[in-house]
């Protein structure tokens, strides 16, 4: 199910609020006001810097205007109380308010959810899931993905002129959980760094972009592996496993629509070389596939 279907379904079902979590505000935003559109709500947005502006006619309109309060917190507070006032149906989008609801601001937000004259749903925009605790039960979530590696490929394709099949496939592998913008800017970097000629190296840039990226989370770290096979004793019916399933992983294989497998999961007692083997397999597998494979 599409964000646009799980969204829809919610505001049909008359979800009071919803809390959006996405790295992605510039292509989430567009998506919120369209499903609201095609279900004639007023919509409404909020932010730090905007105020409360209604979006409907040919130009936003300023409803609660920033410049008038000392802080963010009171803009929001006014914003709200405003919204008490409104009958018609709407839906009201507050871009990166977690920091601003405090709980006075929390308890201004279930005041207005209480009401019985008002027909909106508040939409909660952020990067990050955390709910106030006063809110927990007032709210419902949904994740806004990351793009899918068909949104990826269109893309590169738009951005970089003059891509060959395998090129895209490995541009598209290497932007992998990257949002859109990132992956964007990451390819125009590497063009005009290295130019068409250096195309490897373009592909190299966005993979190590992305890998640091990864490990600013602090749950994984990634690396590309120099561990070869000769460096693992015995283990041949492990070895063999991989040659056989080798062509699965290649550029070819992907080219003809076979699914790409997601890896492998090595398990054990601590000592028993399950990292030094995948390591070795994700060098293995890079060397013979035509495609990079991380461990």
């Amino acid at each position: 199910m599409t964000f646009r279907e799980e969204l829809s379904h919610y505001l049909d079902a008359m979800v009071r609020a919803i809390w959006v979590t996405s790295f992605e505000e510039s292509r989430v935003v567009p998506e919120i006001c369209e499903v609201a559109k095609r279900r004639s709500l007023v919509t409404y947005l909020w932010s730090a810097t905007k105020g409360l502006v209604h979006l409907g006619g040919t130009r936003p309109e300023l409803l609660v205007d920033p410049s008038k309060f000392l802080d963010v917190e009171s803009l929001l507070t006014a914003s709200l109380m405003f919204l008490e006032n409104i009958n018609d149906p709407c839906l009201v989008l507050l871009e990166d308010s977690k920091p601003y609801l405090k709980p006075k601001q929390v308890r201004n937000c279930r005041d207005l959810l209480a009401l019985d004259d008002f027909h909106g749903t508040l939409v909660f925009l952020g990067v990050t899931p955390d709910v106030p605790s006063e809110m927990l039960h007032d709210v419902l979530h949904l994740t806004y993905a990351l793009p899918t590696q068909a949104e990826i490929l269109m893309m590169a394709t738009a951005t970089i002129k003059g891509l060959d099949a395998d090129q895209r496939q490995s541009i598209t592998e290497a932007s992998a959980g990257l949002t859109l913008n990132e992956a964007r800017t990451l390819m125009r970097i590497g063009m005009e760094t290295y130019g068409s000629k250096r195309f490897d190296q373009v592909i190299e840039n966005v993979w190590s972009a992305r890998n640091k990226q990864i490990a600013a989370i602090g749950l994984v770290d990634v690396a590309r592996p120099i561990d070869r096979w000769d460096e693992i004793g015995d283990l041949p019916h492990v070895k063999q496993y991989y040659k056989d399933l080798a062509p699965a992983f290649s550029l070819e294989a992907a080219r003809a629509g076979v699914p790409r497998p997601r890896g492998a999961l090595f398990f054990g007692p601590p000592g028993t070389a399950k990292s030094k083997v995948a390591k070795a397999v994700s060098a293995y597998l890079s060397e013979v596939s035509g495609r990079r494979w991380n461990y």
